[in-house]
């Protein structure tokens, strides 16, 4: 009978003191590594802005267990190295997110080997290949080629020029283009170049352009800080041909940079946040760009559901790679079996006042 009664006892209290418990256990600590300086720094304060966004709307249980911490790569792989290798020694994080391919592949082996969830707001493939840790947070280079390769067969584009920076990302939209031409050879490239990511000057390739004289259309694959000196450029030299493109028309400083020379042409997005997002964001952080916002704002309400069932790396890793149909301001998708997400992408088109979505 004593002996009872002292287990029932111990039960209720352990009971009484298990949110105590759980309140004063070690947070889960994020590392979050994005360029807060240099030419990418509008994308990675944006992501740090909906990241802000996105711990407030967490209930406060699973608020007051995460605990964020930024570090700035300004975008160069050398430094995201050194960031997470950092944020690994000096605060043993629990998780990682990164964001654009280059950074995010230069990191993935050290978060498989360390077996730190990573979470990739970039699209190339090979980030997350043969990887049990690593996701790609974005729309693939598939969907964004698939909508792509239909939007220009409708409108006529079955002859094009294409330029491609020499950059992961952009390299893996120009290979997965070229896997699917193959398979019906719709659309010929007459001419096809590649310029490294430090070159501005793109009148030799455009020279080409405008002597050859049969062409539909024009395909940058140029990365910012390019792809608006390249429209800019084409049209001083008198080059009339449309332009379309994957993810970077999207910039307010490109379209600036540009001269109003990218204003009137299509590209390649991940489809619109929805509605409520994109009005809860600009109202909270004017001026900001929400091309990347919404998957770092997304990322966290990941994490935040994850946490409701498990805190450990391996609870957390495998709900990343196995939920489904959750919603957040990206819409609602799952995980996609391949280290990836069942994410949309957009036709949209670049206007004066900004950026809109013209098609699926």
């Amino acid at each position: 009978m004593f002996k009872s009664e002292t287990y029932f006892a111990i039960a209720l209290l352990a009971t009484a003191l298990a949110p105590c418990w759980a309140f004063s256990s070690p947070p889960i600590k994020v590392g979050v590594i994005t360029a807060l300086s240099g030419e990418y720094a509008g994308y990675g304060n944006s992501q740090k802005n909906a990241i802000t966004l996105g711990l407030e709307k967490l209930p406060p249980a699973i608020q007051s267990r995460l605990e964020v911490i930024y570090e700035d790569d300004r975008g160069e792989p050398k430094n995201t190295v050194a960031a997470l290798q950092k944020l690994i020694a000096t605060h043993n994080i629990d998780i990682a997110i990164t964001a654009f391919s280059g950074a995010s592949k230069a990191v993935a082996p050290i978060a498989e080997q360390k077996h730190i969830p990573l979470i990739a707001i970039a699209s190339d493939p090979e980030i997350v290949q043969g990887k049990n840790w690593v996701v790609n947070f974005w729309v693939t280079p598939e969907e964004e080629v698939k909508v792509a390769r239909r939007e220009a067969i409708k409108r006529g584009y079955l002859k094009i020029a294409r330029i491609c920076t020499i950059h992961e990302g952009a390299l893996a939209v120009k290979r997965k283009w070229d896997e699917e031409n193959a398979a019906d050879s719709a659309i010929t490239i007459v001419r096809d170049e590649e310029y490294p990511l430090a070159n501005k000057d793109f009148r030799p390739f455009l020279n080409k352009v405008r002597n050859h004289g049969d062409l539909d259309a024009i395909f940058p694959l140029l990365m910012l800080g390019q792809v608006g000196l390249f429209a800019r450029q084409a049209r001083e030299m008198g080059i009339k041909l449309p332009f379309f493109g994957i993810e970077t028309f999207e910039d307010p400083h490109e379209v600036t940079l540009s001269r109003g020379a990218l204003v009137g042409h299509w590209y390649i997005n991940a489809d619109e946040p929805n509605d409520l997002f994109t009005k809860e964001f600009m109202q909270r952080f004017p001026g900001s760009s929400t091309w990347t916002a919404a998957n770092a704002h997304d990322a966290i309400l990941l994490l935040g559901e994850a946490l409701k069932s498990g805190s450990s790396r391996e609870h957390i890793n495998h709900f990343l790679h196995t939920v489904k149909d959750f919603s957040g301001a990206l819409g609602t998708y799952s995980a996609s079996g391949d280290n990836r997400f069942t994410l949309s992408a957009a036709v949209k088109l670049v206007t004066k006042d900004g950026f809109i979505k013209i098609g699926p």
